[in-house]
This record gives structure tokens, C-alpha cells and sequence, in this order.
């Protein structure tokens, strides 16, 4: 596997993080550079492989090709709030002659559907950032810039602390949209970050077999039920269960979004990953190409379980 040089913006966030322990905890023994607010106080690991670079106040594709240059890849996990950021970061990664680019998709959904892109109009950013990808990948043709993304479902482990999926750890309810049965492909952040090291290490050759390709990746594809009956086991009783239909559910959520209801939208991209969710009949599934085996759900469940339990022993 190649030794890396590599950018990562994100290295405190949910995503983010878990992407920095895998990179450095690599035996490929990688360099990374995360860059960062100027105001950020988070801190980070000490490690002799991790070199903090702020990034400028008002960033430009001038003023951040600079920082990009003699860096192999590309890593962006921050949340898409401000596109234009997102499309100079890609164009002066471009510029400074990085090989791989890996944006800020890390979708729980498929966000280029048509269904998707109709009940999660943002989803349009993530679309304008592909599009810009592939023309630099274009232009840039000489240099060998090309990028990948990742989809990789809902995150499994975040979404039960959270509350997400409705599946409510602490009073021991969930909500099953529609007859519970269709299988959604869930990762959790580790999962994540796995893939995303998987891809940048499999060197110029693997490279062509990822290049301006969105891959689709997964912990296990399970149905609701079957989250459920591994909850109920890690707690030790039976959970109080509520049923909705998906068209009623999404209906109302709707209008809320409509309404200007941030929840809602969450709501909405919590249902697609219902309706739409099963990678492994997907084209992009990419599990096999990136060598990656499914996980045990039980064994996911329980130590997020037992993680919860602590903190709440912890908070007393």
C-alpha cells in the first residue's frame, strides 16, 4: 500500500474523525494535514504525522491552492452548508495537482435519485459538486486528477445514540415505517472510515477502477425487524412498538419541510434511507471491490448499548 500525503477538512466531526484515527492508525504510515477554522479550539491527537494548517479567513481557490499543493488526496467531511466553499475546494485541489478528491458526500441516501432530489431539494448541492468534480477531472485529464464518493447509508452507530432511525435507546420505543420488512444498507462511522482509506490506498492502478465513480458501501443490509429483535436482545426486554404508513409519513413531513422545518428534512432522508435503501442490488455496490465483509449487527448493537449505558452512569 502507498504512503500517503493528505488533506483532510472535518478531522473533529462525526465523519471526520473517525477518518483521522483510520489514517493515521494505517500501517501505510500516511502524512495528513488537517486543515481548519483560524477560531477552532478542537483539539487533536497528538501523532508525528499530523500537521494542523488553518485555513484563510475568506477562503479562495487562490488562496487555498497553496495549501493543497504536494498533497496526494483530498478528504472533505464537513457539512455542505456553504456550496461555494465546497466547489473552490475542488477546483484548488485541482489547481495544486492533488491526484484524489473525495468530497463531502458520505450520503445515508442514494442523493442523485430522482425520489431523493424530490423530497430533499439540498440534495442539489451534493449533485453540483459531482458535476464540478467531473469537469475538473476534464480539464485536468493531464495531471490525473479524478475523485470518488461514498455512500454509505445511514450512520448505524450515530443514528441509534441520536435517535435518528427511531429507534429511542432510552425508553425503549421505535417507530417501523411502512410493513418493516425492506432491507436498508447501515454503516457505522467506523465502517465509513474504513472505506474511505480503502479507496485512497489502492494506489494509481485501483485508482482507475474508482475514478469519478460514486461506491456504495455498507455494514449489513438489515430490515427494521431485524434492528429491532437485536435492540430488544442487548437490552434485555421488550421494546414498545409504534406503526406508520411510509406515504402518510412522508406526506406530513412534506409540509412541514415546506413549512421551513429543518427536522423535517432530516425526517425525509430518514424515510428515503427506508424506501430506497439497498445497496447490494446497486450497480455502485462496491463491498467486493474495496475488499470490505459485512459486520454482525448484534455485535454493533450491543457495544453501542454498552457505550450508552456508560455515558448515562457517567452524566449521574
Amino acid at each position: 500500500m502507498p504512503t500517503l500525503k493528505v488533506a483532510l477538512l472535518g478531522a473533529n466531526g462525526n465523519v471526520g474523525g473517525p477518518i483521522l484515527s483510520q489514517l493515521l492508525s494505517s500501517p501505510s504510515n500516511h502524512s495528513v494535514t488537517v486543515l481548519h477554522r483560524p477560531s477552532s479550539t478542537s483539539p487533536l491527537p497528538s501523532h508525528p504525522n499530523l500537521n494542523p494548517v488553518p485555513l484563510p479567513s475568506s477562503p479562495t481557490i487562490s488562496s487555498l491552492t497553496p495549501l493543497l499543493k504536494d498533497h496526494d488526496a483530498v478528504i472533505i467531511a464537513i457539512p455542505l452548508t456553504n456550496l461555494d466553499l465546497h466547489l473552490d475546494l475542488a477546483s484548488a485541489a485541482a489547481a495544486a495537482g492533488v491526484k484524489h478528491y473525495m468530497p463531502a458526500d458520505f450520503g445515508s441516501v442514494d442523493s442523485a435519485a430522482p425520489l431523493s432530489q424530490k423530497l430533499v431539494p439540498l440534495f442539489g448541492r451534493k449533485s453540483a459538486v459531482r458535476q464540478r468534480l467531473t469537469d475538473l477531472a476534464r480539464q485536468h485529464e493531464g495531471t490525473g486528477f479524478t475523485w470518488t464518493a461514498l455512500v454509505n447509508g445511514h450512520f448505524f452507530d450515530w443514528a441509534l445514540k441520536t435517535n435518528f432511525m427511531h429507534f429511542d435507546l432510552r425508553a425503549k420505543k421505535a417507530l417501523v415505517l411502512g410493513d418493516g420488512e425492506q432491507r436498508m444498507s447501515l454503516s457505522t462511522l467506523g465502517r465509513v472510515a474504513e472505506a474511505t482509506v480503502r479507496v485512497l490506498e489502492m494506489g494509481a492502478e485501483g485508482r482507475e477502477e474508482v475514478r469519478g465513480r460514486t461506491l456504495m458501501v455498507q455494514s449489513f443490509c438489515v430490515t427494521q425487524w431485524e434492528v429491532l429483535r437485536a435492540l430488544e436482545g442487548a437490552t434485555r426486554g421488550k421494546w414498545e412498538v409504534e406503526r406508520e404508513g411510509v406515504e402518510g409519513f412522508v406526506r406530513r413531513e412534506e409540509g412541514r419541510r415546506d413549512e421551513g422545518s429543518k427536522e423535517a428534512v432530516e425526517e425525509l432522508v430518514f424515510a428515503l434511507g427506508v424506501m430506497e435503501g439497498d445497496w447490494t442490488r446497486r450497480e455502485e455496490f462496491a463491498m467486493g471491490l474495496l475488499g470490505l465483509e459485512d459486520e454482525d449487527l448484534g455485535e454493533v448493537v450491543g457495544r453501542v448499548v454498552r457505550e450508552m449505558e456508560a455515558e448515562e452512569k457517567g452524566d449521574r
